[in-house]
């Protein structure tokens, strides 16, 4: 693979298939999760692999978290995104972390910052960021997070039956009250906006109805992701302030918005029986490329040679046009 061109050489099997509109399905027949593009929403042509930010920020997990193992037998898969991409593999005899009941949130946990990073840079389609704040009358400001979510589920709702989806998280102020952002898939007028917000949670105080609100377009297509970076550095606003409780999630998507695959690949090592070698599938040969433009943007940084445990796979950001371009190519020479 030429870096600085974008030509690849690695031969890949036929278990292949591109998203248009509707779930990825692979020559298996394996629904993917999350899957099926948004219509128009293309991650645009691919950079050269050595170009493009490295996602920053506290709790940000760098450029990769994980790789391949090099143990055998193991199912692959690659999936590409908007802007990245995952390797995933189980291998025989480890089991997975997580499962079991949910504790109640107490905080904003690192794994949570590395899904809401991954989420917010590879959701399509958000054009406008929205502001909401609590009255300045301390009386008007709860410190119990349930009468909060039940102020934003309200909320939420409304925005989804205005015709909007979107992301959204929440931060603390210095005087403790909770503000949100919230990244929508369309326009919606101010004054409407403003008015649902102080009916919700203003108590209807007509200094609320005049600030409680703002609407911005954003300008760039990844802006979330860009926000989402910025957001994480911010970790004093992440602090649940004393005399505040029931906290529960930071962030989440809303009105059926999810992170749309752009392209997968399903493969499984087997073992050649007649020669006693394991043969990789294309998933694995895929994991190789990507792990190749991740190395060669870390020799451009200075950065040394990518290593971990191999026990979960990796994530590739800034990979995901590349990727894309590198299955595409190779579906079409099978």
């Amino acid at each position: 693979m030429d870096c600085s061109t974008g030509e690849f050489s690695f031969p890949l099997n036929s278990d292949y298939c591109r998203t248009k509109n509707g779930p990825v399905e692979t020559a298996e027949g394996m629904d993917a999760a999350s899957a099926g593009a948004a219509a128009g929403a293309s991650p645009g042509p691919p950079p050269a692999c050595n170009t493009g930010a490295v996602p920053t920020g506290s709790g940000s997990p760098g450029f990769i978290s994980s790789r391949i193992s090099r143990q055998k037998c193991c199912s692959s898969s690659l999936v590409v995104y908007a802007l990245d991409a995952k390797e995933r593999h189980t291998l025989p005899g480890i089991k997975r972390r997580g499962g079991g009941m949910r504790q109640a949130v107490q905080g904003f946990s690192e794994d949570s910052r590395r899904r809401m990073l991954f989420t917010f840079r590879n959701v399509v389609g958000l054009r406008v960021l929205l502001t909401l704040t609590y009255p300045g009358k301390p009386e008007l400001v709860p410190t119990d997070g349930k009468v909060v979510k039940a102020h934003w589920d309200a909320m939420r709702r409304w925005l989804v039956h205005h015709g909007v989806r979107g992301a959204w998280c929440l931060e603390f102020q210095i005087r403790g009250a909770v503000h949100f952002h919230v990244f929508l898939t369309g326009e919606i007028p101010m004054e409407k906006v403003a008015k649902a917000w102080n009916r919700i949670a203003g108590q209807n105080d007509p200094d609320h109805l005049k600030a409680g609100t703002r609407i911005e377009a954003l300008r760039e297509v990844h802006a979330a992701g860009a926000y989402a970076a910025k957001y994480l550095k911010k970790q004093e606003q992440k602090e649940v302030p004393e005399g505040f409780s029931d906290v529960g999630r930071f962030w989440g998507l809303f009105g059926g918005l999810s992170v749309q695959v752009v392209a997968q690949v399903n493969s499984q090592e087997r073992l050649d029986t007649s020669t006693g070698e394991v043969v990789s599938g294309g998933a694995v040969q895929a994991a190789r490329v990507m792990r190749g433009l991740v190395n060669a943007k870390r020799r451009a940084s200075g950065r040394p040679k990518f290593k971990d445990s191999g026990r979960q796979g990796f994530t590739g950001y800034n990979c995901g046009p590349a990727m894309a371009q590198y299955l595409d190519r190779v579906n079409k020479e099978v």
